[in-house]
């Protein structure tokens, strides 16, 4: 990195770890009285190591997304990026800013598009990127080195996905949440950020679909420009990633905590990929969603 970018990305993660130490003494105060003094001292320097070990983790995932990249990342770039990085558990969050720092990365440094995608990351929820990559990977899988041009029929590729195994892999990490609260909030938000074009969800006999529908229950989905682009940037570590190119240069990637790939995906405008399961997919708590 040039210097500019280093002191941002500096700045960035000192601003984090300090957020992280004042509300860890504040709560010291309330909770030691007089040895608030030695628990804020130890809470600062624990923040600062935290910041420095996130701050390096995703430095090192976005060079291993873009090992040949050419110059440097536009400051504004760089921090929110560490920023975000430092204030998160979550490797994915993690690996979908560590791509946005990969993309970044020009001859002039002045390339900052990745700010719009480091402000989008940072207004989702970790389970809300989990799913938006379990989507667009299934995309990738379904369409890779085939010549369809998404921006011309988007239609040709809607999905028809198992709920009975999706949500069981989207809340894999989280099974304490309560089901239906945490499903709208993934699929409604998702689509109301544009980075999915919702269909439908429930089971098929209550939706006006095909009889060929393998599966009881369903989410019904279609790519948009949105979402192609945020796998781009996050996933991929690309800033080029299109509606047009997205069959020919999109490819399935795997994040540092792997996310089981989906088996029972359903393409009924794409005869050649389509999926008839040989055996029964496995019986999940989806069925047990309100409204299905």
């Amino acid at each position: 990195m040039d210097p500019v970018t280093i002191t941002a990305v500096g700045k960035a993660a000192a601003s984090a770890s300090e957020a992280v130490a004042d509300t860890g003494k504040n709560l010291a105060v309330r909770l030691f009285g007089p040895l608030a003094d030695h628990w804020g001292a130890e809470l600062v320097e624990r923040s600062k190591a935290r910041s420095a070990r996130k701050t390096q983790a995703l430095l090192d995932r976005a060079a291993e997304k873009r090992p040949e990249g050419a110059g440097p990342v536009p400051p504004r770039v760089a921090y929110r990026a560490v920023e975000e990085a430092v204030l998160t558990d979550d490797e994915l969050v993690v690996d979908y800013l560590s791509g946005v720092l990969a993309g970044s990365r020009s001859p002039t440094g002045r390339d900052d598009r990745g700010v719009v995608w480091t402000e989008l990351i940072a207004r989702m929820s970790a389970l809300q990127l989990r799913c938006h990559f379990m989507i667009y990977r299934s995309f990738v899988e379904a369409l890779h080195g085939t010549d369809v041009n998404l921006g011309v029929d988007r239609t040709k590729v809607r999905a028809v996905f198992n709920l009975e195994e999706f949500v069981p892999i989207l809340l894999e990490n989280d099974a304490d949440m309560d089901l239906e609260s945490a499903w709208n909030h993934v699929i409604w938000g998702l689509n109301r950020l544009d980075l999915i074009a919702f269909q439908a969800f429930g089971r098929v006999e209550t939706l006006d679909i095909s009889d060929s529908i393998p599966y009881k229950t369903v989410l019904i989905v279609e790519p948009t420009a949105a979402g192609v682009e945020l796998y781009g940037w996050g996933a991929m570590g690309t800033s080029k990633l299109t509606l047009s190119n997205f069959g020919t240069d999109a490819i399935a990637v795997e994040p540092p905590t792997p996310v089981a790939p989906l088996e029972h995906v359903f393409f009924p405008g794409l005869a050649e990929v389509s999926d008839t399961p040989t055996q029964p997919a496995p019986s999940g708590s989806v069925v047990e969603l309100p409204g299905l």
